[in-house]
């Protein structure tokens, strides 16, 4: 789990997103990890915080917990594809940060426990 601080300045958020998924990525292609999920950068991350909580304690499947980082903007239900931003929407404002949240993962660590 990657969740980096988010920098004091907007401008700094592209740059920091874009850092952190290179780490991921190349956390994830070393080998070492089955999986890397990439959040944060966002003013308030308590919901993304008990999102993974939640996701630990009930084992969700990594999927899911994706999908649910990514739906905090859109009220709560799933992110439309493709997602359409208003105009009005920039940096700073934790709607483009929580959609970005990344995640890197074999396809065994995607699997749902029971299923094959």
């Amino acid at each position: 789990m990657l969740d980096p601080p988010r920098p004091a300045s907007p401008a700094d958020i592209p740059l920091q997103l874009v850092l952190r998924n290179l780490f991921a990525a190349t956390l994830f292609s070393s080998g070492i990890a089955p999986a890397v999920v990439g959040c944060g950068l966002i003013r308030k991350p308590l919901h993304q915080t008990t999102l993974l909580a939640q996701a630990v304690a009930e084992e969700q499947p990594l999927h899911e917990l994706h999908r649910a980082l990514r739906s905090a903007p859109t009220g709560g239900g799933r992110p439309t594809t493709p997602i359409t931003l208003p105009a009005e929407v920039d940096w700073g404002q934790d709607v483009i940060e929580t959609l970005s949240a990344a995640l890197f993962a074999t396809p065994a660590a995607l699997r749902t426990p029971g299923r094959t």
